[in-house]
């Protein structure tokens, strides 16, 4: 369990500073830097010798992922011009779900058949191959950076925020005590106050408080997105959950059922980005976020009668609903910053998508727990028969709180206004 959870907390807490040190030194070097970062650890993680070897280099692999991710979409929207973007955006929108899909699948294969250092190993070649490539087809692409300082400050305080407050959302796998969590707390509280005086008074800041204060298509759209990801990973979970050890499914044909919403994000994904490019944001975001919200409030009707056939509807109204929002709301937030601060603006991304995906676990994990037992949760896999009807009724409590939060994305969606409206004075407010 600490593996991935150390991974993750690296890759959410670093991923806005890297988009804003991308911004100052270049996206193009500081991307291939993420690569080789991500490449060598991946080699190194390979070779561990023991659990403590795997931790530090995951946690350096964290960093290269940190790296690439908030640079990656940043790289995309500067490529292609404003009429072309959505459509690009949607593409790699497409990889990243297509990956997504395969991952696992690949993953647990390679495990099998070559044992798990193969999870590890088979990334160098595939780092080389993107280094090559970016070195390639990223020649004379970057924003011509002028020289100015880096807000170690701000850097510092935000990350320190971030990685306390995920330690804190990850209770669950670490098992903090009292005076542990206490400390997490304060410094949690003490390290974002930090942050924001920082901010708002250095001339060259981390992040520029203005971008959520005075800048409605950025603020909405993140918004809107938290909203989105606090609802998606705690989902995943449950159904996998309860297809496992409610309906007795094996693991593989609970992961082959789970795959419907990924592959039908993958389809729609780049038709919604090459729409965005003709309709507002907000039109075709707000449809999304709907139609997910149809999809939960499916599975909040969940039973232990339930066939393989009607789980796979809600999981298929739930992918359509993120495809439709996702490219869209990226391309409107992309949209309303200047070139300068795509790096910025792509990390801010990332990091509130791994940060809801944890809020949204913690969340729904939270309410099937207190509705069950104490201390049963853990023991599902144990107790499934008897435990069962406490299970479903925190399934559908669970739910039903996930319908509501994204029911209130469409109107963060919406209150975003009209693109058109808001660009053409996006460069002169920032």
């Amino acid at each position: 369990i600490l593996v991935p959870t150390i991974y993750l907390i690296v890759l959410a807490s670093l991923q806005t500073t890297f988009g804003r040190l991308a911004d100052v030194k270049g996206r193009v070097r500081v991307f291939k830097i993420g690569v080789g970062v991500f490449t060598a650890a991946s080699l190194l993680a390979g070779l561990s010798q023991d659990i403590l070897q795997l931790i530090f280099f995951r946690v350096i692999q964290g960093v290269g992922a940190a790296i690439m991710g908030a640079t990656a979409t940043a790289l995309v929207a500067e490529a292609y011009p404003p009429s072309k973007r959505g459509a690009a955006i949607g593409m790699n929108t497409m990889a990243a779900y297509a990956g997504l899909t395969l991952g696992p699948v690949l993953g647990g294969f390679l495990t099998q058949v070559f044992g798990w250092r193969s999870i590890f190993l088979v990334n160098i070649p595939i780092g080389v191959v993107t280094l090559l490539l970016s070195t390639y087809w990223l020649r004379g692409l970057g924003v011509k950076t002028v020289r100015r300082g880096f807000d170690l400050v701000g850097s510092a305080t935000l990350t320190v925020f971030l990685v306390t407050l995920l330690l804190m959302l990850s209770q669950s796998d670490l098992q903090f005590n009292v005076i542990q969590l206490t400390t997490l707390s304060a410094l949690c509280i003490l390290s974002l106050s930090a942050f924001i005086y920082a901010e708002r008074k250095v001339s060259e800041p981390l992040m520029d408080l203005r971008l959520f204060t005075s800048n409605r298509l950025f603020s909405a759209g993140n918004i809107t997105a938290l909203l989105n990801y606090s609802t998606t990973a705690g989902t995943v979970l449950l159904i996998s959950i309860h297809l496992q050890f409610i309906l007795g499914y094996s693991p593989s044909e609970a992961g082959l059922i789970l795959l419907t919403q990924p592959l039908v994000m993958v389809v729609v994904a780049p038709i919604a980005g090459w729409f965005s490019d003709r309709i507002d944001a907000r039109v075709l975001s707000s449809i999304g976020m709907m139609v997910r919200t149809a999809g939960l409030l499916l599975l909040a009707f969940y039973s232990e009668a339930l066939s393989r056939s009607f789980i796979i509807i809600p999981l298929f109204t739930l992918g359509l609903g993120n495809g439709l929002f996702s490219s869209p709301n990226v391309n409107s937030i992309l949209s309303s910053v200047p070139k300068e601060k795509y790096g910025l603006a792509s990390g801010i991304i990332s990091t509130i998508r791994t940060m809801g995906q944890s809020i949204g676990i913690a969340i729904m994990g939270f309410i099937v727990s207190i509705v069950m037992p104490a201390g049963t949760f853990a023991k599902l896999s144990e107790d499934a028969v008897e435990l069962a009807a406490f299970f479903l009724s925190g399934v559908r409590m669970a739910f039903l709180t996930a319908s509501i939060l994204s029911g209130l994305g469409i109107f963060t969606s919406l209150a975003r206004g009209s693109e058109h409206k808001q660009s053409s004075s996006v460069d002169v407010k920032m």
